[in-house]
């Protein structure tokens, strides 16, 4: 995160693949602040990338069952 604001990403997402969410994260002059975290059919939407639309759900319901290792 301090290298991410120290050249000034406007924004950034974690995924968590475990809860199948997305927490995303806005500049604020010199440190992120927690926007919002996105599950199941919430849409994500972000100012900064307004041609950005999807849910968790579209995200994971495209990607395959894994064997447990």
């Amino acid at each position: 995160m301090k290298m991410y604001a120290k050249y000034g990403i406007a924004e950034y997402w974690l995924v968590d693949s475990v809860q199948e969410a997305l927490e995303q994260y806005t500049l604020d002059v010199d440190h992120y602040d927690l926007k919002e975290i996105y599950r199941e059919d919430e849409t994500e939407t972000s100012p900064r990338m307004q041609c950005i639309s999807f849910s968790m759900n579209d995200i994971f319901s495209d990607i395959p069952d894994l064997p447990n290792a």
